[in-house]
């Protein structure tokens, strides 16, 4: 299962996670 888990770690920066389980 791939599960992708966006955080916004500021008002214009988005860090995305691939997590792949």
């Amino acid at each position: 299962m791939n599960v992708i888990v966006a955080i916004q770690t500021s008002q214009q920066q988005n860090t995305f996670f691939l997590l792949e389980i």
